[in-house]
């Protein structure tokens, strides 16, 4: 399993950069998806909690000092309307030594999960991050994400 962990750990953080395209992405994603369900099914989570990700929506020039900035619009100069927050599962993987952390929206976390209780006062509100390095060659992506699927197939069957 950790070679599969490994290489998904660099398409995951390919996904999130703007060279990469959404078919990539999905295809990304779903194999994350897949390997994530296998590793907590195994045995080798260590922990799972829910995170929250708040979001606001700019609504354009505030209204009430045509984009100057007041209290209403807390001095940007925009009118911002929150939204639903965003709601995933971030799981923490220990698989010989290593350890790996990702995030799932919870929608698609459809199986059964026991989430880590957390300590008095703990928040969950994460923030996601940008851009990260990826150690990987553009030519050892198709190898990544077929060896993900290999370990994936392989634990089907």
């Amino acid at each position: 399993m950790l070679p599969a962990a490994e290489a998904l750990f660099n398409l995951n953080r390919y996904a999130k950069w703007p060279t990469c395209s959404a078919a990539h992405r999905r295809e990304i994603y779903e194999l994350k998806n897949g390997l994530v369900h296998r590793l907590y099914a195994s045995g080798y989570c260590v922990e799972a909690l829910r995170h929250r990700v708040h979001r606001e929506d700019s609504q354009g020039e505030c209204y009430g000092c045509d984009g100057l900035g007041c209290e209403r619009c807390n001095f940007t100069g925009e009118y911002r309307r929150t939204r639903e927050p965003l709601v995933y599962i971030a799981f923490r993987f220990e698989i010989e030594g290593r350890k790996f952390a990702w995030h799932q929206s919870q929608a698609l976390v459809t199986w059964s999960v026991t989430l880590t209780p957390l300590p008095a006062g703990a928040g969950q509100t994460w923030k996601p991050e940008g851009e990260k390095p990826v150690a990987l060659s553009s030519l050892e992506f198709a190898d990544a994400k077929a060896l993900v699927r290999y370990v994936l197939e392989a634990s089907n069957g």
